[in-house]
């Protein structure tokens, strides 16, 4: 049975021999049944078959983010040591950020998840949305690359930063 699924931002990750996507945050309907996932994880044995839904790669809302925010973005995984780590753009729920898009961080043993999501943001800046995050390894470590704009500059520039070791 063939379904068409809402996949925006797809991140995709090849790990124990499967084809890992994540998304960002849909409603999705099985046999009738509805359940809205903050990160949709499509699984498939290779690229020559269509993934399936898997599940919600990171089920628990992230304290700081926007309660009334339903919309977690563009997810990115990547094996860090021993583990996994997501990182992803959302509303800020935390009055000092004044609901600026603000990238944040949940880890998980398997890529499978349940990604468990740190519990402040990895980077903020006032003013400006913080979105599109990407990591990509460099040398012995990690860095992470997203796009931050203003409304004066909304094509956004991209900005690099090195992670700590566990990501």
């Amino acid at each position: 049975e063939q379904l068409d699924r809402e996949a925006a931002d797809p991140g995709a990750l090849f790990a124990d021999g499967r084809v890992h996507v994540y998304t960002t945050s849909a409603v999705h309907c099985v046999r009738g049944a509805c359940r809205d996932h903050l990160f949709p994880r499509f699984e498939s044995g290779d690229l020559s078959q269509p993934g399936r839904l898997a599940g919600d790669a990171m089920p628990e809302r992230p304290a700081w983010v926007a309660p009334d925010d339903r919309v977690i973005w563009a997810p990115a995984v990547a094996r860090v040591d021993d583990g996994y780590v997501l990182w992803f753009a959302a509303t800020s729920g935390r009055p000092q950020d004044r609901r600026m898009k603000c990238i944040g961080a949940a880890v998980s043993a398997t890529p499978e998840g349940p990604f468990s999501p740190q519990p402040e943001p990895l980077h903020c800046a006032p003013g400006f949305w913080a979105i599109d995050p990407y990591p990509v390894a460099h040398g012995d470590g990690w860095a992470l690359l997203w796009r931050q704009d203003d409304a004066d500059h909304v094509t956004g520039t991209i900005v690099a930063a090195p992670l700590q070791p566990d990501g």
